[in-house]
Parts: structure tokens; sequence; C-alpha cells
């Protein structure tokens, strides 16, 4: 599985803030272990089901190409005021921690819909097996800083699903295991 980091400066050795209140999910972060510019970054990553940690560092022009990583596990996006929707989020079932610092969305409605399709999938899941479930459906940490978006991010809160660290414009709508 490969761990990325998408910058204009090639150092790996970097300092990453992790806005978690849990150590746990904080060392739980996978930090990448190789870099690519953002020039012509579709053909850099040829196997995109094989990302397991997205880092990227500098501003893009398009974020598309995120929505084909499949097996995305960390998404850490530090300064995208290109963003102006979540669609790209919508597939990414397999994602547990996720940080948009700086993006500019009215609406957090791609995420909402990725809640959803991880709800789905961990309601199919045989009861046996529920901590397998949320372990691979279930966010360790959203972190979402968006100039636009003027809502409590309430509507991230799912059971089983959005249960840990939830940070919306700086405010913690929901921390740990009981509602």
């Amino acid at each position: 599985m490969l761990r990325i980091l998408i910058d204009t400066d090639k150092r790996l050795d970097k300092s990453y803030p992790l806005p978690w209140k849990s150590d746990a999910t904080c060392f739980n972060f996978k930090a990448p272990e190789m870099v690519i510019y953002p020039e012509n970054i579709i053909e850099k990553i040829t196997e995109p089901e094989d990302v397991e940690s997205l880092v990227i560092a500098c501003d893009l022009t398009d974020y598309k190409f995120i929505s084909e990583m499949v097996n995305l596990t960390h998404l850490y996006i530090y300064s995208a005021e290109n963003i102006k929707d979540l669609d790209f989020l919508k597939n990414l079932s397999k994602i547990r921690q996720l940080y948009l610092g700086n993006i500019n969305v009215e609406s957090l409605e791609g995420l909402v819909e990725l809640i959803e399709l991880k709800d789905q999938k961990y309601k199919e899941i045989e009861e046996v097996n529920d901590l397998e479930g949320r372990l691979t459906y279930g966010f360790e940490g959203i972190y979402i800083q968006s100039n636009k978006y003027e809502g409590d991010g309430t509507e991230l809160v799912k059971p089983n699903i959005c249960r840990n660290d939830i940070v919306v414009n700086d405010k913690r709508v929901k921390t740990g295991w009981f509602y």
C-alpha cells in the first residue's frame, strides 16, 4: 500500500498538525513515504487503488482523482481553497481519518453521502463481526475547516460510523464513544 505526499517541497520529514483529541488517533496516522509533485498527478499515481494514505500540502486545481483511491484510509488536505464541494469523497468507504483544511464548501453533502454509504456497509456485516465493521467503516476523526460552511456539523454524527473526534470550523461536534 502506498503512502503519498503531494507537495511542491520534497521533504518527507515534515511535521503534520493532527487535531485529534485521542492519542490513539494520532498514533494511527500513516505518514507519507513518497513525494509526488503536483504536476500530472493522475499520470504519476498509476494504481490509485493501492493508495492507503494521502497527504496534500499544497493547493491543487482538481481533487476528483482522489475518488479512485477506494482503499484510502487517511486523507489529509491542509490547504485546498479550490475545493468547492465534497463529491470526491462519496465512495471512499474505507477512510478512517479525514482532515480538510481551508476549503470553500457551503455544504458537507458529499461527506454526508459517504457517511450514509459507510453506515449501509456496516449494517450489512453480521453482528458477530461488529468490531471488524467499526474498524473498517467507522471514522477515527473528521476535521473540516471551511470559510463558507455555516452549519454546526451535527449532520456528520452517525452511531457506529462517526463516534470519535469530529471538529467543524474549530468547534468539537462530538467526542468519545457515547452520545
